[in-house]
């Protein structure tokens, strides 16, 4: 899993290569089982003056690299494209009782506003604004969810069939800004420190048609943003979690589970406090069939989610997501890359009636039979001269020291001298 007043990289985004940060910060024990999470995966950005890597670097004959599989590349930086209207990107919120206008810049917006299509590509994915200009000092608009007290909740169509093992489907939220730009010219951050910026993260479901997992990381040295957590203050593996599927009934795909996740669904995660203590009590809802799944103690994200969280959405994939998917699929996995729709996104008072939903959407057509994305390639991409600046923290690093955490721009950086490969001319 990361401005607004730089141009996106177009083959750049998230990918949560800093395994290399924890590294040095964490325990041995700590990184390996790190080093198996999501958290492997966030993000390069670049600005204008660094130049933009092509769009064809970063192709499905690209993910691979002597076994290296790409993992997790991330959120682009919230930009308007050129020619593009604000319009276009715009999406209708229920908002504590209004509906209010916010953007998904860079997402396809369906049925008149009502949300937006995630693609499983490490391009695509995007984060909430208030607006598409940015703030006076540069930072990004982004939209604060302020969750105590309150909920929120969108439906999803993950479509039949739904992502596969392999899939991650990621809709999380982050105390951005940074208080500084990090390596990669933007003010993204999370809990794990990407690009060199800490800060608070809260997973309302990392998922795909077999698992939905929810996972709460927080950073104890946290202040009101703008502001830079250090690595050791944050929570990189993340307590207390919440899940459903991965072996369980209650959620799965096919009509054999309580939420049948080929077919449309509400999520809602709530945010109550109980004899003093914040929670998050997380529900799956379709037609009469009802999950709940809890956090018991959240108290330590009490303060990001007071001040309001930015949300992000970003869909990726792995050949080994064992952390996520593994009470059900085995190594290694291949993921469909299934597009997911979500809409009709509410923000409600939890001492308030809650509005009720829109009605689901249909489901998905079949899909066409999609290429084997994890195809062997003998040889490392070259890497261009506009990767200079990615390629540097592994110097600084060593490859030797970097945990070979699969993601394109290890593969990249790191190829040559660990595989013993060349760069392709």
């Amino acid at each position: 899993a990361e401005e607004a007043a730089q141009p996106r990289a177009p083959s750049l985004r998230k990918g949560r290569i800093a395994a290399a940060l924890c590294l040095a910060l964490a325990g041995a024990a700590a990184t390996a089982a790190w080093s198996q999470r999501r958290s492997t995966a966030s993000a390069a950005r670049l600005e204008a003056s660094t130049g933009l890597v092509e769009e064809a670097l970063l192709t499905d004959t690209l993910d691979n690299c002597s076994g290296c599989v790409q993992r997790h590349p991330g959120v682009p930086e919230p930009t308007l494209p050129r020619g593009a209207e604000p319009a276009q990107f715009a999406v209708k919120v229920q908002w504590l009782g209004q509906e209010v206008t916010k953007y998904f810049p860079n997402a396809e917006i369906i049925d008149g506003g009502a949300g937006a299509i995630l693609v499983s590509d490490p391009e695509k994915g995007f984060q909430m604004l208030d607006s598409l200009t940015p703030l006076a000092n540069g930072v990004p608009a982004h939209t604060k969810f302020p969750l105590v007290g309150n909920s929120i909740s969108v439906t999803i169509d993950m479509g039949n069939p739904a992502p596969s093992c392999g899939c991650n489907v990621a809709f999380f939220l982050l105390s951005m800004p940074s208080i500084n730009k990090n390596d990669w010219g933007g003010y993204y951050c999370d809990a794990n420190c990407v690009g060199g910026n800490c800060c608070a993260e809260f997973d309302l479901l990392e998922m795909n048609g077999r698992v939905l997992l929810a996972t709460n990381h927080p950073c104890t040295d946290y202040q009101t943003p703008p502001f830079q957590s250090q690595s050791w203050a944050c929570d990189h593996i993340g307590a207390p979690q919440a899940w459903f599927g991965n072996g369980k009934k209650d959620f799965g795909p096919g009509p054999g589970f309580e939420i049948d996740s080929q077919k449309p669904f509400r999520y809602t995660m709530a945010f109550p406090t109980e004899g003093g203590v914040l929670k998050a009590v997380m529900t799956l809802t379709q037609g009469a069939k009802q999950v709940v799944a809890s956090m018991d103690n959240i108290e330590n994200m009490r303060g990001a989610l007071t001040d309001g969280m930015a949300l992000a959405l970003d869909s990726w994939y792995a050949a080994d997501l064992s952390w996520l998917d593994g009470g059900v699929c085995s190594v290694p996995e291949t993921c469909n890359r299934r597009p997911v729709k979500f809409t009709d996104m509410v923000v409600a008072s939890l001492s308030a009636p809650q509005p009720a939903p829109a009605p689901a959407p249909a489901p998905a057509p079949a899909p066409q039979p999609q290429p084997d994305s994890n195809t062997k390639h003998a040889q490392c991409p070259q890497v261009p001269a506009e990767w200079a600046g990615y390629c540097s923290w592994m110097e600084k690093q060593g490859c030797k020291n970097v945990p070979d955490d699969a993601t394109i721009y290890w593969c990249r950086c790191c190829c040559e001298e660990m595989h013993g490969c060349r760069y392709s001319a």
